[in-house]
């Protein structure tokens, strides 16, 4: 029996060295493509972990076949130590997996209504989110959304909503380049469902403010105190020649190759005035945003 664990574990070892092999591959690749030079001890930590693994196929080896009991504790350790290893790459602050995130949401309505056209399965929103720090300070942020399942003509749509690099350069003050959401209102920053009460959109947020609304320029965020946080940008106009008696300004969002010789000036200010109370932060949250 302790014959069959100590060999059960060799191809999970052999496994292990053929990861370890790949792992130590990809901070290089995430440090090449972000333009920083490799870290000098990224080698070291591969060779080191090389050792601990062939330490370990040793002492597999040397497991006698009919130890018993002992045998079985003892396989009971280099497991431990086995899954330590392939833990220390995963904790450790520099690996390119703690650097990069990966998320997203989606959204299934089902309506009935009566008449013999009035049911409706709808597969509205599948957004995914990508985020990459690069460094300490600097990190990129990508939200591409898909809608209705379907993308031809005028039917379904398929867009990045989202894509920006931010700059920390104080806790009080980020700057923030790209593709960014226009802060007007509460649901169009967080528009994701959980944000609002309801299947739809609230109708401000669909007929006065048109969410999900974005646009191409350049900004700041940050906080000037904890219960005081603001966001300000320059960006790309809205196209007036689009806008409706029926849709109001929605037709007039710019999604693609916006124009810049006319672009607007957007911020929001956010109070949180129980944020340094034992209540939740977000308890309570007064605010003021404008565009123009």
């Amino acid at each position: 029996m302790s014959h069959g664990k100590g060999g059960g574990w060799r191809p999970v070892v052999r496994g292990l060295v053929a990861a370890l092999l790949l792992v130590g591959a990809f901070p290089s690749f995430g440090q090449a493509q972000s333009g920083d030079q490799q870290d000098p001890t990224a080698e070291e930590r591969l060779q080191a972990l090389e050792k601990q693994v062939t330490e370990l196929q040793a002492q597999l080896a040397a497991t006698p076949a009919a130890a018993g009991d002992s045998s079985a504790d003892e396989s009971g350790d280099v497991q431990s130590q086995v899954d330590e290893i392939l833990l220390f790459d995963a904790l450790d602050a520099d690996s390119w997996l703690n650097r990069f995130t990966l998320g997203g949401y989606g959204e299934s309505h089902f309506n009935f209504q009566e008449g013999d056209d009035g049911d409706l399965a709808d597969l509205h929103r599948l957004v995914t989110f990508l985020g990459y720090q690069f460094t300490d300070w600097i990190h990129l942020d990508v939200e591409v959304e898909f809608e209705h399942a379907f993308v031809a003509d005028d039917d379904g749509e398929l867009t990045v909503e989202q894509a920006y690099v931010e700059f920390h350069l104080l806790d009080q003050l980020n700057v923030r380049v790209g593709r960014i959401l226009t802060p007007v209102g509460l649901v169009n920053v967080k528009h994701e469902p959980p944000s609002f009460n309801g299947v739809e959109r609230p109708n401000v947020e669909k007929n006065v403010i048109p969410t999900t609304w974005f646009g191409d320029g350049i900004g700041f965020t940050g906080s000037l105190a904890p219960q005081l946080k603001y966001e300000i940008y320059v960006m790309s106009g809205l196209d007036g020649s689009q806008f409706s008696a029926g849709s109001g300004i929605r037709g007039g969002r710019l999604k693609e190759r916006p124009s810049l010789r006319q672009p607007a000036v957007t911020g929001r200010f956010d109070i949180f005035p129980f944020a340094e109370s034992p209540l939740p932060g977000q308890f309570l949250r007064l605010g003021l945003s404008g565009y123009g």
